[in-house]
Parts: structure tokens; C-alpha cells; sequence
């Protein structure tokens, strides 16, 4: 998994680490966001749709930054869905 800094021009990658078996998608992001922080000042927080989960998103809430992921699609969306956008989730 990696974290990356987006802006205008391509994504740099900031760190990456392997996956765990075991580990929890909150470990992961808050392990990342530690090292972005250390190198970065981080203001939003773009994430894929397989990190949304309650846990991971108040933990980003409580460092004080605003987040945007895809919003999980339930198998019916997912045999319905015809390449657009099923929803976005976003936060602070």
C-alpha cells in the first residue's frame, strides 16, 4: 500500500510498505499517514473505496483532516454499475 502526494502534475509517492496478513485497514492508514506527516503537511485525504470503513475515517477526522473516498458498492450496484461514479463519501 503507499501514500501518495497529488497535486497537478504526477503523484509522488511519499511511502509504501507491504500488507500484513492480520493488520487492519486502520493500522495501514494510520501508519501511512504517520509518515506523510513527518514529510508533508497533509490537508485532505484520498483514499480507494476498500478503506472506507468507520474506524479509518474518524481516525483521519481526529488528525483534523478532510477526506474523499468512492463510497462502497454492494454487489447489486456493482452488477448494475455501467463505468460512472456509484457515489462519493466525503468528511471532515
Amino acid at each position: 500500500m503507499t501514500v501518495q502526494l497529488v497535486g497537478n502534475a504526477a503523484p509522488l509517492v511519499l511511502d509504501a510498505r507491504p500488507v500484513q496478513k492480520g493488520e487492519s485497514r486502520l493500522e495501514i492508514v494510520e501508519d501511512l499517514l504517520d509518515s506523510a506527516e513527518k514529510l508533508i503537511f497533509v490537508d485532505n485525504v484520498l483514499m480507494d473505496r476498500e478503506l472506507d470503513s468507520q474506524h479509518v475515517l474518524e481516525a483521519i477526522n481526529q488528525r483534523g483532516h478532510t477526506y474523499v473516498v468512492p463510497k462502497r458498492m454492494k454487489t447489486r450496484e456493482k452488477a448494475q454499475a455501467n463505468g460512472s461514479p456509484s457515489g462519493i463519501r466525503t468528511g471532515m
